[in-house]
Parts: structure tokens; C-alpha cells; sequence
């Protein structure tokens, strides 16, 4: 981050411990603090298989092997939800807010493939800043890309 030059203002995270102190330790480097955390930025919930080494043709479509497992459209829908709104809420504050949040890779993903309107196809690397397009964010509408099923499709 501070190779690219960027700035923040806002810190947020998901609360669960790995983005958590993640977050605090950009955070440092920003002088800034975690100022919320956002339940809704955790990891897809994956039921059944949470807590397990789920192997990689698993992996691909979890809900087929485990029961319980958030669906693909459940996960694209809070994630663009939960970035809508820590964009609202900050909005709020006025001038011009340079918010950083910290999440887990499914829900990165998603973030890009909604913003982008197209899936992204290349794995999201830890540690690595990617930035969502707000305007993008905020066009996508679920039900452009869900089949009759409820399923996401591109």
C-alpha cells in the first residue's frame, strides 16, 4: 500500500481474527485504528465443512458436499450489500473518505466480479490490495445475473 501511494482515512474489517489483525497492522502503518467491524464481511459460510480441509473439486462447489453452505448468490448479494452500506456510512461523515476494508478471499472475489459485472476468474492473493470500482458496486443488481434457479451467472 504505501508502495502505491494510497492514503486512507477509514479502517474497517471483518471481525473474525485473520482480517482483524491484518487490519490492525495496516492500520500502524496509516496511524489508524480499526474503527468498525462489519459481521458481514467474514468468510462465506461454508456449513457443514466449516473447520475442515476441504479439497480443491470441493472446493468448486462446496453446497454439493456439505450441507448448509451459503449459496453463491446469498455471498454476492451481502457482499455488495455490506460494501454499499460501510460506503453509505462513511459518506455520512462528509468530505472525502478513503476507506480500506479488510475481508477474506471469497468475499473479495465477489466484490471484484460484481463491480467488474463479470466474474473474476484469478485467484485473490493475501496480503494484496485490490480495489473494488464503487460506481460498479453500486449498478450491480442481483437479479441480472441470477438464473431461474437463484444461481449466479455471467
Amino acid at each position: 500500500l504505501a508502495e502505491m501511494g494510497l492514503d486512507f482515512t477509514v479502517l474497517v474489517s471483518s471481525p473474525l481474527s485473520r482480517a482483524y489483525e491484518t487490519a490492525q497492522l495496516v492500520g500502524e502503518h496509516f496511524d489508524l485504528q480499526v474503527d468498525k467491524t462489519y459481521p458481514e464481511l467474514v468468510e462465506r459460510a461454508y456449513g457443514d465443512g466449516e473447520g475442515l480441509d476441504i479439497p480443491a473439486p470441493e472446493r468448486r462447489a462446496p453446497e454439493r458436499y456439505y450441507p448448509n453452505v451459503e449459496s453463491e448468490r446469498d455471498l454476492y448479494i451481502r457482499t455488495v450489500r455490506v460494501l454499499r452500506q460501510i460506503v453509505r456510512d462513511y459518506a455520512e461523515r462528509g468530505g472525502e473518505q478513503k476507506i480500506i476494508a479488510v475481508s477474506h478471499g471469497s468475499l473479495i472475489r465477489r466484490a471484484l466480479s460484481a463491480a467488474a459485472g463479470e466474474e473474476w476468474t484469478v485467484t485473490v492473493p493475501n496480503a494484496e490490495p485490490l480495489m473494488v470500482d464503487v460506481p460498479g458496486l453500486f449498478a450491480w443488481d442481483s437479479s441480472r445475473y441470477t438464473d431461474e434457479a437463484g444461481r449466479i451467472v455471467w
